[in-house]
């Protein structure tokens, strides 16, 4: 895992709280929220992302397909 749950990262120039992870078929994935650090807000909109490292890079990217948010929603209830 390359993120812990609660952690705060920035992505984008954009705050996120990490709220829960999972590996499926060896892949990482990571329900996120919004925050303002600043402000001490938190953003109800959940979203996914994925975390990819190839050759010491890691790459982060929003998880769009509908049927593996499906899946992450029955594996990440929170």
């Amino acid at each position: 895992m390359f993120f812990a749950k609660n952690e705060i990262i920035e992505l984008e120039n954009k705050n996120y709280l990490v709220l829960n992870s999972a590996i499926v078929d060896n892949e990482i994935y990571y329900k996120v929220c919004e925050v303002n650090v600043e402000e001490n807000t938190v953003d109800s909109k959940e979203i996914y992302i994925q975390a990819i490292k190839e050759y010491g890079t890691l790459y982060i990217e929003e998880v769009k397909d509908k049927n593996i948010i499906e899946e992450l929603d029955k594996i990440m209830k929170s």
